[in-house]
C-alpha cells in the first residue's frame, strides 16, 4: 500500500473511531434522559440490546427500534440512571467495528411512598457496530453485569 493510501486508511479508521466514541456518548445521554426514540436510533433497524446479569438463567433481549424505544421509556419511568462510561476499546474493520466498554451506573428507584432504593451496577458492554447511510449504529449491544449493589432508606 502506497504512502497516500496508507494515510487515507488511517484517517478512515480515526474518523470511524471518533464517530463510535460520539455514538457511545450519545448512548449514555439518551438513555439517562429517557429519550427512547433517540436511544433506539443509535441502533440499526434490527439492532439488539441484551443484558447478561450475574446469576440470571438467560439474558434479557430487546430487538428492533420500536421495542428498544419502549424499553428505554419503561425503565426510565421506574428509575433514574446515570451511566459512568469508560473509553471504549474499539477495533475498526472497514464498515464494521467492535468494542468493549466498561461502565458503572448509579440508580435511584422509588420503591414506595417515602422509601428510596439507591444502587448501581458495574460491568462491561460488548458492542458490534455497522456503518450505515445514517452513520455508525449498533447492531448488537451485550451488557455483562459483574456486580449490582442496593441500599434502601426511609425518608420523611
Amino acid at each position: 500500500m502506497g504512502t497516500l493510501a496508507a494515510l487515507e486508511q488511517r484517517v478512515r479508521e480515526l474518523e470511524a473511531t471518533l464517530a463510535i466514541m460520539r455514538l457511545e456518548a450519545s448512548y449514555a445521554r439518551t438513555w439517562d434522559t429517557g429519550d427512547g426514540a433517540g436511544w433506539a436510533n443509535l441502533f440499526t433497524a434490527t439492532g439488539v440490546f441484551e443484558v447478561f446479569d450475574s446469576g440470571a438463567d438467560k439474558p434479557l433481549a430487546v430487538k428492533g427500534r420500536k421495542a428498544l424505544a419502549a424499553f428505554c421509556l419503561e425503565v426510565n419511568a421506574q428509575r433514574t440512571i446515570l451511566h459512568l462510561m469508560n473509553l471504549p476499546e474499539i477495533t475498526v474493520d472497514g464498515d464494521t467495528a467492535r468494542a468493549r466498554v466498561t461502565f458503572e451506573s448509579k440508580t435511584v428507584r422509588r420503591a414506595k411512598v417515602n422509601d428510596t432504593l439507591i444502587g448501581g451496577a458495574a460491568g462491561y458492554y460488548e458492542v458490534r457496530y455497522r456503518r450505515t447511510k445514517d452513520g455508525w449504529r449498533m447492531e448488537r449491544r451485550s451488557e455483562r453485569v459483574a456486580l449490582r449493589h442496593h441500599a434502601s432508606f426511609f425518608s420523611l
